[in-house]
């Protein structure tokens, strides 16, 4: 007897070709970096200049907003393709399922601010060093660049999601116990970080992300809200650079490694009290 899937993996049953866990690996690491690397300096340099700390104002955000499209298009392209001529599945079946959308983006999107803001909105009101940055953009064009990044870090986080709690996961837990997938996705999504312009000591923190993030699709059954959360968490990242200053350290660390192990200790509690969705069918958005 084949062991069921939970419902966010079972379309990958679809597959006519699954992928080996091996080579599935191989393939996420080269969907999610080789635009980046060949694309990121030319588009960068044609769309520049290009400041990720300075770009909710419409004058910043267009460009922002534009260069992360074309990387996001060309690794869904890349995704898609292997999907296509290799597997035989269409894409949907990553986990972009049918079924209160709106609510699971609107949920992820308000949990993944809230988790990322506040405690540096605690150290604000505690003055424990917080500040509020002086120059910001008049408000209609703040508003104008704050909507549209998150637009823009959703489609980007998204893809992230898309790649390794989809595609991923559900290559390695085809064939491998779910309990590798889940470690080894989020193996995969720190290096593939790591490796192109994060430090070292943040491959810790971005392997608890992964963690907490397998564990809310698995919980959810779909992608919708961890892809609004993880772009929530983004965009987030940007709104504290330009409305807190000079955070102490302490705040930091709160922020990148005791959230991320307080919210995966959550999801797993979650998940073993009420265990995860399995479903026989699943129907594209």
């Amino acid at each position: 007897m084949e062991r069921p899937l939970p419902a966010a993996l079972e379309p990958a049953t679809r597959a006519q070709r699954p992928t080996h866990p091996v080579l599935a690996v191989i393939v996420a690491l080269a969907v999610a970096l080789v635009p980046v690397i060949v694309l990121g300096k030319p588009v960068g340099d044609a769309l520049g200049p290009l400041d990720f700390d300075d770009v909710f104002t419409t004058e910043n955000a267009p460009r922002h907003a534009g260069f992360m499209a074309v990387i996001v298009a060309a690794i869904i392209g890349l995704l898609w393709l292997w999907l296509r001529l290799y597997e035989r599945r269409p894409l949907w079946t990553v986990g972009l399922f049918r079924g209160r959308v709106v609510g699971k983006v609107a949920a992820g999107f308000a949990l993944g601010a809230v988790l990322n803001l506040l405690p540096l909105a605690v150290a604000r009101v505690g003055g424990w060093g917080a500040t509020t940055a002086k120059a910001l953009p008049a408000w209609p064009l703040l508003a104008g660049g704050l909507a549209l990044m998150a637009l823009a870090w959703m489609l980007q986080a998204g893809t992230e999601e898309v790649v390794f709690r989809g595609f991923l996961t559900q290559a390695i837990a085809m064939r491998w116990p779910l309990a590798w997938a889940v470690v080894i996705q989020a193996l995969a999504f720190s290096a593939s970080h790591v490796l192109v312009d994060h430090q070292p000591v943040e491959f810790v923190a971005l392997f608890l992300v992964g963690l907490f993030l397998v564990g809310y699709v698995l919980l959810e059954g779909d992608l919708w809200g961890a892809c609004a959360f993880h772009g929530a968490w983004n965009w987030s990242d940007s709104v504290a650079v330009i409305w807190f200053t000079d955070a102490p350290g302490a705040v930091d660390t709160v922020r990148e490694f005791v959230i991320p192990v307080l919210a995966t200790i959550v999801v797993a509690w979650l998940i073993r009290r009420r265990g995860v969705p399995h479903r026989t069918s699943q129907h594209a958005v």
